[in-house]
């Protein structure tokens, strides 16, 4: 289940040094290239001190992740951190199906996952979830998110004469005015010590494409607007970017009722087998009705070729009132199960129903088969 968390926190972290090494470059004269790069990744850099700066205050940010791998596959999250100081503050992944939330205040951390519909709260200290919380707090809370994906990484390439080119415009992303750095590099002419010094595999396909595309934006005041990385993959686009919806002051942090830690990691490894179910039924839509109904899931028909008959399906065989919300948001009509017309629980056992009907709802739909 560690996976889940690695992949959320790696669209904001990694996912920026993995998914931003590719991209064609056109090849000029190195030697007035090299210089021009010097001179802005300069600029850039103080840019980024200002980012550093910007960080480290009490704010409330929240940054859209988008990622468009090949074969048409997106990804999209969203990443909001509240930060009163370093003792008092929340932060919160989402991602379509799950969602980490970590809070700090009076003393208490606590991780909250959610699953669906299901959200599970406990105390971190002295538990399995330390760990959980810890990623994410040491990894986003501070200034040092700016200096490890950006700063070192520039400076480095930079010192290795691996940046081609770099422009600047004034621009605006969404809603906020910034300078845009645009920087071309590549990786192949680097040797292994180099490689190894950025964090880069030398034996990775990566050390071999002609070119990588970053562009950063950055406010006057150190605001980080937008990071972008693009290039084609076997003659497809890659696209990843995220970028700033909101920043304000600080809101108000409030704590969450708590239960053991063992319940959240239960709803961990629920979670964990439904994105290996849910992989597995890449293209066939009666696999994801199955998976959907046994997982009380019914957002998953949303990535079905029919939604329709796949929200039928669900509203026909689900046993469980668990879904029950969406289909009040949705607008749509309410499934037997939703109007009581079914032996169902009450609202207050409907999470330990979704744990039974995972283990049993096999051999009970015919629609799973």
């Amino acid at each position: 289940m560690k996976n889940l968390l690695l992949q959320i926190i790696t669209v904001f972290i990694v996912a920026a040094s993995i998914y931003l090494l590719f991209s064609p470059y056109m090849a000029g004269e190195k030697g007035e290239k090299e210089k021009k790069g010097e001179a802005d990744i300069t600029e850039l850099i103080n840019y980024l001190e200002k980012s550093k700066e910007f960080y480290s205050k009490s704010l409330f940010v929240v940054h859209e992740d988008y990622q468009k791998l090949p074969n048409n596959i997106t990804y999209n999250s969203t990443l909001s951190i509240n930060k009163k100081s370093t003792q008092e503050y929340e932060i919160q992944l989402k991602r379509k199906f799950i969602s980490w939330d970590i809070i700090r205040k009076d003393n208490n951390s606590i991780v909250c996952f959610s699953f669906g519909y299901d959200v599970r709260c406990a105390n971190a200290s002295n538990s399995s979830l330390e760990n959980d919380f810890n990623s994410i707090s040491t990894s986003l809370l501070t200034d040092k998110w700016v200096e490890n994906l950006f700063i070192n990484k520039y400076e480095a390439l930079n010192k290795y004469g691996a940046i081609k080119e770099v422009k600047t415009t004034n621009t605006k992303k969404g809603k906020y005015e910034c300078k845009n750095f645009e920087l071309i590099y590549s990786y192949k002419d680097l040797t292994v010590p180099q490689l190894r010094t950025l964090g880069v595999d030398p034996n990775s396909f990566i050390v071999f494409l002609p070119e990588i595309k970053d562009d950063v934006c950055i406010g006057e005041d150190g605001k980080i607007v937008y990071k972008s990385t693009s290039f084609l993959y076997k003659g497809e686009e890659v696209k990843e970017h995220f970028l700033l919806l909101d920043y304000t002051s600080p809101k108000e942090i409030k704590t969450r009722e708590t239960i053991k830690p063992s319940k959240v990691e239960e709803l961990k490894s629920i979670a964990n087998k439904f994105f290996g179910e849910y992989r597995a039924c890449e293209g066939d839509d009666k696999c994801l009705r199955g998976v959907a109904i046994r997982y009380a899931m019914p957002s998953l028909c949303e990535v079905a070729q029919n939604y329709t008959a796949c929200i039928d399906a669900y509203a026909a065989f689900s046993k469980t009132d668990v879904g029950c919300p969406y289909f009040v948001e949705k607008n749509l009509p309410l499934p037997p199960v939703c109007k009581g017309e079914l032996n169902t629980t009450t609202n207050e056992t409907s999470n330990q129903s979704l744990n039974v009907n995972i283990s049993v709802n096999n051999s009970n739909s015919s629609e799973e088969g």
